[in-house]
């Protein structure tokens, strides 16, 4: 790995606990089906994708030295990423997702105890600048403290990419704009992030909505709508793509996959255009699987998917 490949990553790092029913999901019932326990977390995602495409990946986090944060920590350590600079607790416990999906693998419900990521505070992340600043690019996820999200985009050096996560975390984005390179909301998202509502089949409030985040300052926006497919644009120009054609088993984790396709493609210094398919080709292979993450995603298998090679 070359160190123009090198990237850092500061978020959440957690178990996901979900289930899926067999038969359609019915609510306040119990529903036969598969429960499955994976490694996640946004940001833990997002550096799992990254290692897999071939990047020197580094990650601050916060975990708990019990069982579930052994798992975590093996697991990164067999990817390669670099845990070295993370906040280690031996009272607190490591972070838990909860979901349920309907039958189609679409979330209906979830519950979050992320209590540990608190102590990513401003004045731990200053005592490690130097360290996240090694990569060309930092990957920040929005289940950080919000003077924490606010200190990394105004302090980084590199190009900064930012994931909203979720409509209420995503306003933790919007002082700091003008600092972000990259931002990826889906449609609720952007609609919070740029002020205005969005139809998601009228293709006139996609544009609005990314030059309402170009003003503010974002370089670079893509929107996703989901089995819509993307809408990207820049000071280049802008445009909508399809999404690819696959078969959904699980929606989770798509949006990390593609935020690391994205910076995947910075890294290897391809166009925006280039790299927002990179970054699809990942999410598609991600939605075809149970897991969080495919473990079988490579850089020629996602250039592949989108038609580059």
């Amino acid at each position: 790995m070359s160190e123009g490949n090198a990237v850092t990553v500061v978020g959440a790092m957690n178990v996901d606990i979900g289930g899926k029913p067999f038969d359609i999901f019915r609510e306040r019932d119990s529903n036969p089906g598969m429960v499955r326990l994976s490694l996640g977390g946004v940001g833990r995602n997002i550096a799992h994708n990254l290692a897999l495409l071939g990047n020197d990946v580094r990650f601050v986090t916060a975990v708990g030295r019990d069982m579930h944060g052994r798992d975590l920590e093996d697991q990164c350590k067999s990817l390669k990423i670099d845990l070295s600079a993370c906040f280690w607790s031996e009272t607190e416990r490591t972070s838990t997702y909860l979901y349920i999906d309907n039958e189609k693998g679409e979330l209906m419900a979830a519950v979050s105890d992320m209590e540990i990521v608190r102590n990513l505070t401003p004045a731990f992340m200053s005592e490690r600048m130097d360290y996240i600043n090694q990569g060309r690019a930092i990957v920040l996820d929005t289940n950080l403290p919000e003077e924490t999200v606010v200190f990394l985009a105004q302090n980084a050096k590199g190009a900064v990419f930012a994931e909203p996560v979720s409509t209420k975390k995503a306003q933790k984005l919007k002082s700091v704009l003008s600092c972000l390179s990259v931002v990826t909301p889906n449609v609720l998202e952007a609609e919070i992030l740029s002020d205005m509502s969005i139809d998601p089949d009228d293709r006139e409030d996609y544009r609005r909505a990314g030059e309402a985040l170009m003003k503010q300052g974002v370089e670079h926006v893509v929107i996703t709508a989901g089995e819509r497919g993307a809408y990207y644009c820049d000071e280049k120009g802008e445009d909508f793509l399809p999404a690819l054609p696959g078969g959904q088993v699980n929606g989770n984790g798509c949006g990390d996959a593609l935020m690391a396709g994205l910076a995947t493609g910075f890294l290897n210094d391809r166009s925006f255009a280039e790299s927002v398919t990179i970054g699809m080709g990942a999410a598609v292979c991600t939605l075809e699987t149970e897991k969080t993450n495919n473990d079988a995603l490579t850089l020629p298998m996602v250039m592949e998917r989108g038609g580059l090679l």
